[in-house]
């Protein structure tokens, strides 16, 4: 390198011309000369032959003298003094190398000429013209658009929207079985519909057909429970499900098991390895953080609150404090009520129940209910526009028995019948009648001292039981013929 380096100071210390190019023939293009004499020491061709004091040729062989090789290449072998450019810099060889990257190989490459730093950016250029269309992309899998719309930022919001062209029952939005029958979509107009074909309303429901049950079924004649080979009970079924085997329709009660049921009512004849279809029972079901059935609404139009399997057309069931609270908040002579009727569909004929209320409890561990009293409604005439009478029966059941039996009516006259349906006075008692009381209250007063109390007494009978010896006395507040009160003795 020194000595190179004492070439480059000798070559400044002489006079240096750059010649101009003669086309077509091969010119000086540098040339060294002593100045004492003007004698050229050295010299470069346009051809870039080299002519020196002690060398002619292409300067290739010439030591201490770089020679420039362009680009580095992994692929060609360097000799010393081989110049090169690499990573924006350039490399001198130091010795010969093959595969040595300069940046990397101290040994064998020097820095001539370092990168410079990267200069200021530029003025941004002219728009330049718009390209032509690229080809059309692949369309979008359904996978790829859930997928989209699942990774949507907090917020994003999914819109369907109705064009003009839409109708109100255009769907927007469908889910769709392997049939692809749609089993739940939303209108262009907001309707919804859950196994319906169509959305009629703000929200149809339409109850699934039956389904094929897995499995057979075996069960004991007159037996209400259900023992399955093959069957799935704990996945497919669900309690308040309607179940069918050998013509016999049964509402599924317990599920103990994927092969035991038990049903409402016994099954005759028995089934034997018979196959059986199901039908979820409700329509709507709105249930608890642990599948406790709150709210039902059955494919019969059955609704249950707190129970699963609503027998009537409305069952309510509670575990605690009152089944049922009608509060009127209108206040004045309104209240709170309770309306049921009879509508046949024509005017109520005499003799026909217009409605009940009947109380009853559990007879057994598998939930049989029994009614034992109650209260009903009857009419008591050909019911029309003018004509409307009615009266009210109470019911009880004797200990020892389980049927319902009439004791006490009020008749259309408001008459009070005790052990009869026909009273003929305000109150008639078909028997006997007892006034007793164990320990006997105070009596009231009936004396014209206290007149006000009196006249509020007088009708009163009253019984004195009588002590050992003594004789009962029965008494009545009366008015005698001076206008003058007091109890007057009978017995």
């Amino acid at each position: 390198m020194k000595s190179r380096k004492m070439m480059m100071v000798a070559l400044c210390a002489v006079p240096l011309s750059v010649l101009p190019v003669v086309a077509g023939a091969e010119t000086d293009r540098i040339t060294v000369e002593d100045p004492a004499t003007g004698t050229v020491k050295f010299k470069v061709t346009s051809d870039g032959n080299v002519t020196a004091g002690q060398y002619t040729g292409d300067g290739a062989l010439l030591a201490n003298v770089a020679h420039f090789k362009g680009a580095w290449n992994s692929a060609l072998s360097y000799a010393k003094d081989d110049c090169v450019s690499y990573g924006g810099s350039t490399y001198i060889a130091l010795q010969a190398s093959s595969n040595a990257q300069p940046d990397l190989a101290p040994t064998s490459w020097t820095v001539m000429a370092q990168k410079g730093a990267a200069g200021a950016a530029g003025t941004t250029g002219a728009t330049g013209p718009q390209g032509p269309q690229g080809p059309a992309g692949s369309p979008d899998t359904q996978t790829d658009i859930l997928n989209k719309i699942k990774t949507q930022a907090d917020g994003a919001v999914l819109a369907m929207k109705q064009s003009a062209n839409d109708a109100a029952s255009t769907v927007k939005l469908a889910v769709k079985d392997t049939s692809d029958v749609n089993l739940f979509q939303v209108a262009a107009g907001g309707n919804v519909a859950i196994g319906a074909t169509t959305p009629t309303s703000s929200l149809t429901i339409k109850n699934k057909a039956e389904i094929a049950g897995t499995g057979v079924l075996n069960a004991s004649n007159n037996g209400n429970t259900i023992t399955g080979v093959g069957t799935a009970f704990k996945s497919q079924l669900h309690i308040g499900d309607t179940i069918t085997a050998a013509g016999q329709t049964r509402v599924v009660m317990t599920i103990p098991s994927d092969t035991s049921i038990t049903v409402n009512a016994v099954l005759s004849p028995a089934l034997s390895s018979a196959s059986f279809t199901y039908s979820p029972q409700s329509l709507v079901k709105l249930s608890d953080d642990v599948n406790n059935d709150k709210f039902v609404v059955t494919a019969g139009g059955n609704v249950g609150i707190g129970t699963s399997t609503p027998a009537n057309a409305l069952n309510v069931v509670s575990v605690a404090g009152p089944v049922a609270q009608f509060i009127n908040t209108v206040g004045g002579s309104s209240g709170a009520g309770f309306v049921a009727g009879s509508d046949p569909g024509r005017a109520v004929l005499s003799g026909e129940r217009l409605g009940y209320i009947l109380l009853g409890g559990s007879k057994d561990a598998a939930h049989t209910m029994g009614n034992s009293t109650g209260i009903a409604g009857f009419a008591s005439e050909n019911w029309s526009s003018t004509t409307a009478g009615a009266y009210l029966q109470f019911l009880t059941t004797a200990n020892g028995g389980t049927t319902r039996t009439e004791k006490m009516r009020v008749d259309h006259n408001g008459n009070v019948g005790v052990g009869t349906t026909s009273p003929q006075q305000k109150f008639e008692v078909a028997g006997g009648m007892r006034i007793y009381a164990a320990t006997p209250p105070t009596k009231p007063d009936c004396s014209d001292a206290n007149i006000d109390v009196a006249t509020k007494v007088r009708g009163t009978f009253w019984l004195t039981q009588g002590g050992a010896g003594v004789k009962d006395s029965v008494e009545v507040c009366a008015k005698d013929a001076a206008g003058s009160y007091a109890w007057r003795t009978l017995y």
